[in-house]
C-alpha cells in the first residue's frame, strides 16, 4: 500500500508539473499574442494621427498637377525668365498696351482699353452684321483649346472671357495695322488716342507689340482676318497685313513668304531682323550653298576682334 501511494504521489507530482508548465507557456503566448496587438493598434492609431496630412498632401499633390497646362505642340508663347526679368523689367513688360491674355488685368495698361473696345467697334461695322460675329464666336469657340495651348501656363479665364479677349485685341492688331496702311503712318492713329500722343509712348507702344509675353497665335488671327473685308487686294491674310505694316514702319520691302512659319508676331520680327543666310547671299551665290561658308555668327566675329554696339529699335 505504502508503495503505492508513493507511486500515486510521483504521478500527481508529475502531472501538476506538467500543467503549471502548460499554464506557464499559455501564459506568455498569450502575453505575446497581446504585445503584438498592442503594436498593431498602436500603429493604427499613428495612421488616423496624420490621415488628415496623407489627405492634405495628396489634394496638394492633384491641385498642382490641374495647373500644369498640357504637353502641347502648338506651346510658343512664353514667360521670361525671372533671372532675365530682374536684369531689365521694363524691357520684357508692356508699357503701354496689353495684346493677349498674359498682362490683360494690369491696371497701368487700362487707358488703352478704350482705344481697343474702339477699334472692335470699327471690326464689327466692318464685317456688316451680327450673323458674322456668331460665326466668329462659333469658330474660336472651337479653337479655344488649341489657343490656349499656345501659352505656356494655364489661362484662368472663363471660356466666354476668354473669346471676348481674343476677339477684342485680335481686331484691335487687325484694324491697327490697317489704319497705318490706309493713311501711310502713324499720325491718325496717334491722334486718336491721348496716351500716344506723348512722344514716348509711341515707340513704346511700338515695341509692346513685339513682347513675346504680348501675342496672339497667328492662327486665331487668321480666323478673325478672314472676315474682315479689308479693301485691299494685297492683303489676303494677317500675315501679309502684319509684312506690308512692317514695310511701312521699316522703310523697307520685305519678302512676302516671310511669315511662312511665323507663329506670332514676335517670330515674324524675328525673322525680318535675323534673315537665313541664303537670303543675304546673291541670286548667283545662293545657288551654291557651299558659298554660305563666309558668313560669321556673332560669337566668332567677336573672338576676330568686331565690335558690336547696341542699338534701340523700333
Amino acid at each position: 500500500m505504502e508503495k503505492s501511494s508513493t507511486i500515486q504521489q510521483k504521478v500527481a507530482a508529475t502531472t501538476a508539473s506538467v500543467l503549471t508548465n502548460a499554464n506557464q507557456k499559455a501564459e506568455e503566448t498569450h502575453q505575446i499574442l497581446d504585445q503584438e496587438a498592442a503594436n498593431t493598434l498602436s500603429r493604427g492609431n499613428g495612421g488616423n494621427q496624420h490621415r488628415e496630412l496623407v489627405i492634405s498632401i495628396k489634394e496638394m499633390a492633384v491641385e498642382s498637377g490641374l495647373e500644369l497646362p498640357p504637353s502641347s505642340n502648338e506651346c510658343c508663347i512664353y514667360r521670361i525668365p525671372t533671372h532675365l526679368r530682374k536684369l531689365n523689367e521694363e524691357a520684357y513688360t508692356p508699357q503701354v498696351i496689353s495684346i493677349g491674355p498674359f498682362h490683360h488685368d494690369s491696371k497701368r495698361l487700362e487707358p488703352m482699353k478704350k482705344l481697343k473696345l474702339k477699334y472692335f467697334q470699327r471690326f464689327l461695322r466692318r464685317i456688316e452684321n451680327f450673323n458674322v460675329l456668331d460665326i466668329l464666336v462659333n469658330d474660336i469657340k472651337v479653337q479655344e483649346k488649341r489657343v490656349r495651348e499656345c501659352y505656356a501656363e494655364t489661362i484662368n479665364l472663363s471660356s466666354d472671357n476668354f473669346v471676348k479677349l481674343i476677339l477684342v485685341d485680335g481686331s484691335f492688331l487687325i484694324e491697327f495695322f490697317y489704319n497705318i496702311l490706309s493713311s501711310q503712318g502713324s499720325d491718325g492713329v496717334v491722334r486718336e488716342n491721348r496716351t500716344l500722343l506723348n512722344p514716348i509712348s509711341w515707340p513704346a507702344f511700338k515695341l509692346d507689340l513685339q513682347l513675346l509675353e504680348n501675342q496672339l497665335p497667328f492662327f486665331v488671327l487668321e480666323i478673325l482676318f478672314s472676315h474682315a473685308r479689308l479693301a485691299n487686294y494685297r492683303l489676303h491674310s494677317f500675315s501679309s497685313l502684319a509684312i506690308y505694316f512692317f514695310e511701312v514702319t521699316h522703310g523697307q520691302k520685305l519678302p512676302q513668304n516671310l511669315a511662312a512659319n511665323a507663329r506670332h508676331i514676335v517670330d515674324l520680327v524675328r525673322a525680318l531682323r535675323v534673315p537665313s543666310p541664303r537670303k543675304l547671299l546673291s541670286t548667283h551665290e545662293s545657288n551654291d550653298l557651299a558659298s554660305a561658308n563666309h558668313l560669321y555668327s556673332a560669337s566668332q566675329l567677336d573672338e576676330a576682334g568686331v565690335k558690336f554696339k547696341t542699338t534701340l529699335c523700333y
